[in-house]
């Protein structure tokens, strides 16, 4: 049993341990969502002081891009679709999934940004909402929150798995004078979902008059990874550590320019006391293109140039870039002119993050199968429109990314799964135009049939002998 100087240092140490995360995790959005200069304190970091003369507007999107390109999964909506327990699909008229993606496109919207914000963090939650005076789906992120562990059954899993979320509700306070008042949170489990203040006071949620969740499922979906004997991670913070370092080599390589535009001029042998002064009493002398010097005799002047080495960091920042990058799978091509790469070119420079992307969608598979149950669940209660039947089962065809080919391979390509029975000529209509099958036929259809007059006189124009009759008509 450890003595109590020994359990208060451990604790002691767990609390600067979390927090550290909490920076590491508020850093990498700020940093994300192109707010970190919301903060001085990530400038401080590194040894500048509040005053320097570093412009603290200064930012770059590094984080973000490198991101948003690891996010291979959903860079196009996957296609969910509800089937029956033998594995058939589902009638369209039966199928209230569809018509939920198709009614709320900003389901789809708020899904790509949960895996940038799973790569970028790890921890978060998806909450669904229904307003019911509006009429209107919410698909809320939650980043800061507490995870309720509770006891579980089996005491293997404590601490791992969240039994509830207590998520912090947002006050408006621009516009306003600061005032102490009470905090207000959202509590919601399986079995209960309900308002509360830091004091743990609880009040029902509107329109309901005692404490219990009216779905008996989580409208949540966490997108958290269990770690080891730890429930929080700092997402990927050497790539934010990396974007501040990168920020201050930019910031000082503009210094450098600058300081190169100016130079410095200098004077020997003057009598300050007869120049002009300026407010705070310094001599003052004028300059510009529209002043010369008549130097009397014994008076020097001249200038010293600042010549910084800008070619070699270039360099340096180009090398520190990419063997950043190449953590990721990823690299930058400084190259002038030329052509850019297309098709089987592209998918080699993009080979890591491919398989990244196998990977992945394991990993999204798991959550996709959430989603019908907790819709599913809350258009039960809300008597909403979608036909959900409770023996559906909901599937995910995830899309591969197209990566830009040339004309001749993409045409290439498509008589390939044509020839070989993979793609049916309508398939590419309903891709394409977002068109239902029935639709995409018909289209063809009457393509063709408008076009067969056309294709007759133009066959007939090629079988005619040139000047048959004699002369060009």
């Amino acid at each position: 049993m450890p003595t109590d100087p020994i359990y208060s240092s451990i604790v002691e140490q767990r609390k600067k341990n979390a927090q550290a995360v909490k920076f590491a995790r508020d850093m990498a959005i700020d940093f994300y969502e192109g707010r970190q200069t919301a903060e001085d304190e990530y400038l401080r970091k590194w040894g500048f002081a509040e005053e320097t003369a570093l412009p603290r507007d200064f930012s770059t999107q590094l984080t973000k891009r490198v991101i948003d390109r690891l996010s291979m999964v959903y860079k196009r909506p996957p296609q969910r679709f509800l089937v029956s327990e033998s594995g058939a699909p589902l009638d369209e008229k039966q199928d209230g999934i569809q018509q939920f993606m198709i009614d709320n496109p900003e389901f789809n919207f708020q899904w790509k940004k949960c895996e940038r914000y799973h790569n970028l963090l790890n921890n978060f939650i998806l909450r669904f909402a229904y307003h019911e005076q509006r009429k209107q789906w919410f698909f809320f992120i939650h980043t800061d929150y507490l995870p309720d562990f509770g006891e579980m059954d089996d005491p293997e899993f404590n601490n791992l798995y969240p039994i509830g979320y207590h998520i912090q509700l947002p006050e408006d306070i621009y516009g306003k004078t600061p005032t102490r008042k009470k905090e207000k949170w959202l509590f919601i489990s399986d079995d209960e979902m309900y308002f509360h203040d830091e004091f743990g006071n609880a009040e029902p949620m509107p329109e309901r008059e005692d404490l219990l969740n009216p779905y008996g499922i989580m409208p949540i979906i966490d997108f958290s990874m269990p770690g080891i004997d730890e429930y929080w991670t700092t997402g990927l913070k050497p790539l934010v550590e990396f974007h501040r370092m990168y920020n201050i080599y930019l910031m000082n390589f503009f210094y450098g320019a600058h300081f190169m535009m100016f130079p410095q001029v200098w004077m020997q042998g003057m009598d300050t006391s007869k120049l002009s002064k300026d407010p705070l009493g310094n001599p003052k002398l004028k300059m510009g293109t529209n002043n010369i010097w008549n130097l009397a005799e014994g008076l020097e002047a001249g200038s010293l140039n600042f010549s910084p080495d800008l070619v070699g960091a270039i360099e340096s920042i180009r090398n520190i870039t990419n063997m950043e990058l190449q953590n990721y799978g990823m690299s930058v091509h400084f190259r002038e002119g030329g052509n850019p790469m297309s098709g089987f070119a592209i998918v080699v420079d993009n080979m890591e993050l491919l398989e990244k992307r196998e990977s992945d969608i394991d990993f999204y598979k798991i959550k996709e199968a959430q989603i019908y149950d907790i819709v599913k669940a809350m258009n039960k209660f809300h008597e909403l429109k979608y036909k959900m039947p409770d023996t559906a089962i909901m599937k995910t065809d995830f899309i591969e990314p197209e990566f830009p080919k040339e004309p001749s391979e993409e045409r290439l390509h498509h008589d390939w799964e044509l020839k070989n029975g993979y793609r049916k000529p309508e398939d590419y209509l309903i891709e394409k135009e977002g068109l239902t099958e029935d639709e995409a036929k018909k289209e063809i259809d009457d393509n063709k049939t408008a076009s067969r007059p056309f294709r007759g006189v133009l066959t007939q124009a090629i079988e005619t002998p040139f000047g048959e009759n004699g002369g060009n008509e």
